[in-house]
């Protein structure tokens, strides 16, 4: 009996250096899922101050990860930490309107992906016009003022409507990129209202008001 345990432990002893050994007997360990701090990132502005970072881990084993990436156009993606216990960092910086995905490949191929949405007129506060309000001593072309107009976040082009007819004249002078100047004239007695309209629906109602009768340079 003693002789038969002493053969199996024997046997079993083999067995387990063989598979050690690189003989197969035992499988290595499937690998992990690569994992994102985020799967999504959305943006309400551009440039490098609205910047966001995304941190990539798997097994510590691994020592390299491989990114591509659909954003040409929308946005930047580069990797600001090393590898270290299979962790890296990257920053993901939006420079146009659209969406992409980047994806982050580690061991065995295995890969997770990120959802990027760069959308700069969705955001942002309201509409702000300097100054808030017009008001006019004098017609004529010589007493014009002019509205200025911007938006945080928004990069476009503003809309505006009046009722002014018999009041005021009011033309733009520029208008792109997320600001404007708008040339108000007065043309008559009275009382109007100009309506501004920027991002995301955002608008803004500016008073215009003509109290003199005096007439300068038409």
């Amino acid at each position: 009996m003693r002789r038969f345990l002493v053969a199996a432990i024997a046997s079993a002893l083999a067995a387990l250096l063989f598979g050690c050994a690189g003989g197969g007997a035992i499988p290595p360990p499937p690998p992990q899922a690569v994992r994102l701090s985020t799967n999504t990132m959305n943006f309400t502005a551009l440039g490098a101050s609205a910047a966001q970072p995304v941190t990539v881990w798997q097994s510590t084993l691994t020592t390299v990860y491989t990114e591509s990436d659909t954003c040409k156009g929308v946005a930047t993606i580069a990797q600001t930490s090393r590898v270290a216990l299979g962790t890296a960092t990257y920053s993901v910086t939006p420079i146009g309107a659209g969406g992409c995905t980047a994806t982050f490949t580690g061991t065995a191929n295995e890969s997770a992906v990120l959802t990027i949405t760069v959308a700069p007129n969705a955001g942002g506060g309201g509409v702000t016009v300097s100054p808030s309000s017009l008001s006019f001593l004098a017609i004529g072309a010589s007493y014009f003022q002019n509205l200025n107009v911007s938006q945080s976040n928004f990069t476009g082009a503003y809309g505006e409507s009046d009722n002014c007819m018999g009041v005021a004249t009011v033309s733009v002078t520029s208008n792109a990129g997320g600001a404007a100047v708008y040339e108000v004239t007065p043309t008559g007695v009275g009382a109007c209202q100009v309506t501004i309209t920027g991002g995301n629906g955002q608008r803004v109602t500016v008073g215009v008001t003509v109290t003199s009768t005096s007439v300068g340079i038409q």
